[in-house]
Parts: C-alpha cells; sequence; structure tokens
C-alpha cells in the first residue's frame, strides 16, 4: 500500500486551547535502513491495542511525501528491531499528537516528549493555499517551516 501526503508545517509556542481533542495519539518512532517503524495508541476510554507498522517515506518537494510499502507489523518485530539499534546510533521521536477538525481540515498538533517543540500539521493542503485558522491555534501560531528540513521528523530524532 502506497500514499500521498499533503501537509503544512508550523512552529506552535504552546498547545492551542480547542477543547477536548477528536484524538490524542501517543507516538514513538525510530528508524533504522531506510525504514521509520511506528507504534500508535490512540488514547480512548475504551483500551485500544496499539498499531505498529513499518515504510519508507519519499519527499516528492515541499508539502508533499509519498509513503511506500506500509506494512503492519507486530510488538515482537518492532521492539525486537528497535533493541538491535546500538544505543549511540538510535535515532527517536517521542510525541503525542493532538487532532482537531476544524471547517473540513485536520489539524495534528505534535507536543514532542524529548524536545521541547509543538509542531502542527495541516492535512491535505497545498503549498500555497491560504489555510483558514481556528481562533485558539492563530495565537499560538509561531512561523510556517513547511520544506524546512530541520523539522523532518528524522531530523527531529535524537
Amino acid at each position: 500500500m502506497n500514499k500521498i501526503e499533503k501537509e503544512r508545517k508550523f512552529v506552535l509556542k504552546a498547545l492551542p486551547d480547542m477543547g477536548p481533542p477528536l484524538k490524542r495519539i501517543v507516538i514513538r518512532q525510530f528508524y533504522k535502513d531506510g525504514w521509520r517503524y511506528r507504534v500508535e495508541q490512540v488514547e480512548h476510554p475504551e483500551l485500544t491495542e496499539p498499531m505498529y507498522e513499518k515504510l519508507r517515506k519519499v519527499k516528492l518537494g515541499d508539502g508533499y511525501n509519498q509513503e511506500l510499502d506500509i506494512e503492519s507489523i507486530g510488538f515482537s518485530e518492532f521492539y525486537e528491531t528497535r533493541k538491535s539499534i546500538p544505543h549511540n546510533e538510535v535515532r527517536e521521536i517521542r510525541k503525542t499528537r493532538y487532532v482537531w477538525v476544524y471547517r473540513g481540515k485536520k489539524f495534528e498538533v505534535d507536543l514532542f516528549t524529548i524536545i521541547p517543540l509543538i509542531i502542527l500539521e495541516v492535512e491535505d493542503v497545498d503549498l500555497f493555499e491560504e489555510i483558514d485558522f481556528p481562533p485558539e491555534i492563530e495565537r499560538v501560531l509561531l512561523v510556517e517551516v513547511t520544506g524546512n528540513k530541520n523539522f523532518d521528523n528524522y531530523n527531529l530524532s535524537t
């Protein structure tokens, strides 16, 4: 399965006060041999199973990526692969994602746990499309970083 992803990224100075999110997802991901390994745990009143996957991601241009060879994997493959990476070579991120929908657009806010950073991703928007931000996001919006490689997840991993 392959998928094209269109998004724009922004740095926020704080979490927006938008009320309860549609979803709250705890994410841990690491990189090995060109693959991204990821586990997502949706926080929900009813216990849900974590989702484990691996994929390759190719940058097509600013704000456009293609996710290739997306594969669901199990707990064992995820953790055995992670353990196989020498400690000093690990590239990993951990974050909590808050998801809201506003006027038909998905707003995903990632609060990173290892580094002091909050990133907003607005999904399914073109690079020059005007975005109608919720007022709560406008109040905490700092700068757009779409296309800035310093803010790619791989480069943010430590």
